[in-house]
C-alpha cells in the first residue's frame, strides 16, 4: 500500500474489509469476481504482513493472505520478531499484524498504540488464554501458576517450555 494511502496504524483498513471479504468467500463469491470488485487502484494493492513464526499466527497470516489475494490484493509475508514488527508498522513498512497478544505484550506494544503508530482494531480470538499449561497430576499437587513453578523444578525435569525464548512467560518464571 503506497505510504499516502495508508491510514495511521497500517491496519485499520483491515477491519471492514475482513467481513466483506469473509462474508464473500463464505457465500461462494468466485475471486476473479471478487478481484474484479476491488476498489483500490493498483498501486495501492500491494499488503505487507508480518509473520511471527508461530504457529497459529502463522496460519492466520496465510489466511488473509489469500483472502487478500481474491480480493485483488498483493500480500507480502515477512517473517520477523514482534519488536522488529512493531517498528516496521511505525515507519511505514509493515501494514498489518494479525498476532498481537494482550495482555502479555502489553508493555512492548503500549509505546506504539500511545503515538498512534500501530492501531488495535479488536481481539481476533475472544477468550483465548496465555497462560500455564500443565498435567492434570501436577495440577492436582499445587502447580496452579506461574508463581509456582519453581516448587516443581525436579517434577519438571528442571525445564521450562515455552512458545520462544523471548516469551514474556519466561519473564514471569525466573524473574
Amino acid at each position: 500500500m503506497d505510504a499516502s494511502r495508508r491510514p495511521a496504524g497500517g491496519v485499520a483498513w483491515l477491519g471492514l474489509r475482513w467481513l466483506v471479504l469473509a462474508a464473500a468467500l463464505l457465500s461462494g463469491v468466485p475471486g476473479t469476481v471478487l478481484a474484479q470488485q476491488t476498489a483500490d487502484p493498483p498501486a495501492c494493492r500491494k499488503v505487507r504482513l508480518s509473520d511471527v513464526g508461530w504457529t497459529a499466527e502463522s496460519a492466520t497470516t496465510a489466511v488473509t493472505a489469500q483472502i487478500l489475494t481474491e480480493l485483488g490484493y498483493q500480500p507480502v509475508i515477512t517473517v520477523l520478531s514482534v519488536p522488529v514488527t512493531l517498528e516496521s508498522m511505525k515507519n511505514g513498512d509493515i501494514d498489518a499484524f494479525l498476532g498481537n497478544w494482550l495482555p502479555a505484550q502489553g508493555e512492548m506494544v503500549e509505546p506504539y498504540f500511545a503515538d498512534g503508530s500501530v492501531v488495535k482494531l479488536r481481539a481476533n480470538l475472544v477468550g483465548a488464554k496465555y497462560t500455564l499449561a500443565v498435567p492434570d497430576y501436577l495440577w492436582e499437587q499445587g502447580l496452579k501458576d506461574f508463581g509456582d513453578i519453581h516448587k516443581f523444578r525436579k517434577e519438571l525435569g528442571h525445564r521450562f517450555m515455552a512458545s520462544s525464548p523471548a516469551t514474556t512467560a519466561m519473564a514471569w518464571c525466573w524473574g
